[in-house]
């Protein structure tokens, strides 16, 4: 089975994210928290505090394919509200240094150029990210020409937490950035417990 890069991934995460939705209401104000645990196959959990509000879809299949979660807001009406993509990977089966600060920034740097040319801005600027558990890049990217059902600002980036790389993709339509502000909450809450599964 052929595995997928990470380089890859980014860009799925992108096509994934194409799906209608409406304006960011005032829904988002209170966040509290449920701490919840994905499984990695064969590498352990990953640990993560969620807002309460948000939903989630948990996408794992082998040892050969990297877990993808969805988090998302439905409003009454069933309109996906925002979308949030982390994908986890880990050194054995993908790459060595997997979680160095080296690849990191680099393999964040060459995926915001490849989507540059979509957005407003004419250039790229990689901010770094730094939590408990690891160290990462993102940036922020804003598209005025997307329709009412289309999202107009993209964060995306990657974090290292303990020994996994988490690569991470917000879609919305929030201009007061609440919804990446939770989603840094989240990351910053982020923990890999490295246990093997028996």
């Amino acid at each position: 089975m052929q595995v997928l890069s990470v380089k890859r991934i980014f860009l799925l995460l992108l096509l994934f994210s194409s799906a209608p939705c409406q304006a960011e209401k005032s829904a988002h104000k209170g966040y509290e928290t449920d701490h919840e645990i994905f499984d990695i196959p064969g590498f352990g959990e990953l640990h993560i505090d969620v807002p309460r509000l948000w939903n989630y879809n948990f996408t794992k299949s082998d040892n050969a394919t990297p877990p993808v979660i969805t988090f998302y807001v439905l409003e009454p009406e069933r309109a996906e509200i925002f979308q949030l993509n982390m994908s986890i990977f880990w050194d054995e089966g993908y790459s060595r240094n997997l979680a160095s600060d080296d690849y990191v920034k680099d393999m964040v740097q060459q995926s915001g150029q490849e989507v540059l040319a979509y957005s407003d801005e004419t250039e790229l600027t990689l901010e770094p990210l730094q939590t408990r558990h690891g160290n990462g890049y993102f940036f922020d990217l804003t598209d005025s020409s997307a329709t009412k059902k289309e999202y107009r600002f993209l964060t995306q980036g990657a974090l290292s937490v303990d020994n996994v790389l988490i690569v991470f993709a917000l879609f919305s339509n929030d201009e007061t950035g609440v919804l990446r502000q939770a989603m840094f909450r989240s990351l910053e809450s982020a923990r890999h417990d490295a246990r093997k599964d028996v």
